[in-house]
C-alpha cells in the first residue's frame, strides 16, 4: 500500500505469515517494484533478509542465537523456530519504505517482540565475528547500508539504504522514529 502524500510503503506481517519461506523475496519485489529500484536486488535482498529474520527470529519468537553453539545446535534452532511459527498466536513485523530520492530509500522495520540492547549485541558481533556461528546480521547490514538505527527499546531498526551505490558505510546512532509511525 502506497501512501502518495509521502511516498510511503506499508507492509505487516502476522503470525502464520511470518512463516512464508518466500516473505523476504516478495517484499524485495514489492519494494523494487513501488520505489522503482533495479530488480533483482541482491544488495537489498541481503539487507532484508538479515533484518527481517532477526525481526523474527529474534524478535517475534525470541530465539535465542547462542543455541547455535552446540554440535547439533543449527538442527535444533530451527526446529525450534518452526515449532514457534506454528503456535504463533499474536506475532507480527511491520515494514515501512520511504523513497527518498536519487534511488536511496528508508526501511523501517519493527516487530511485536521486547527488543534488545542494540549497542551491546553491535559491540559483541563486532568483537567475535570471526569466531562465532552467528552474530554477523548487524555487521553485514551496517556494511551495505547508510545508515542505520535502533530504536527505543530495540524492536524498530531503521536504515537508510542506497540502491545507486555497491557499498556504502553506517554508523550507529539515533533517529527521532516512533513505534506510532509504524503500527496500525
Amino acid at each position: 500500500m502506497l501512501n502518495l502524500a509521502t511516498e510511503t510503503v506499508f507492509w505487516r506481517f502476522e503470525n502464520q505469515e511470518l512463516a512464508d519461506v518466500d516473505l523476504v523475496s516478495r517484499l524485495t519485489l514489492s519494494i523494487c517494484t513501488e520505489c522503482e529500484l533495479s530488480y533483482p536486488n541482491s544488495k537489498l535482498q541481503i539487507v532484508l533478509s538479515e533484518i527481517v529474520t532477526n525481526a523474527i527470529d529474534h524478535g517475534v519468537l525470541g530465539l535465542e542465537s547462542k543455541i547455535k553453539d552446540d554440535p547439533d545446535g543449527f538442527g535444533t534452532y530451527l526446529l525450534e523456530r518452526e515449532h514457534r511459527l506454528t503456535g504463533l498466536k499474536n506475532g507480527w513485523v511491520s515494514i515501512a519504505v520511504e523513497k527518498l530520492g536519487r534511488g536511496m530509500i528508508r526501511i523501517a522495520v519493527q516487530d511485536s517482540g521486547d527488543g534488545f540492547e542494540p549497542i551491546d549485541a553491535y559491540s559483541i558481533a563486532e568483537s567475535t565475528a570471526d569466531l562465532s556461528l552467528y552474530g554477523r546480521g548487524l555487521l553485514i547490514v551496517s556494511s551495505l547500508c547508510a545508515s542505520m538505527t535502533h530504536i527505543g527499546s530495540g524492536n524498530c531498526i531503521v536504515i537508510d539504504f542506497d540502491a545507486s551505490e555497491e557499498g556504502c558505510n553506517a554508523g550507529v546512532g539515533s533517529s527521532s522514529c516512533t513505534s506510532a509511525e509504524l503500527t496500525d
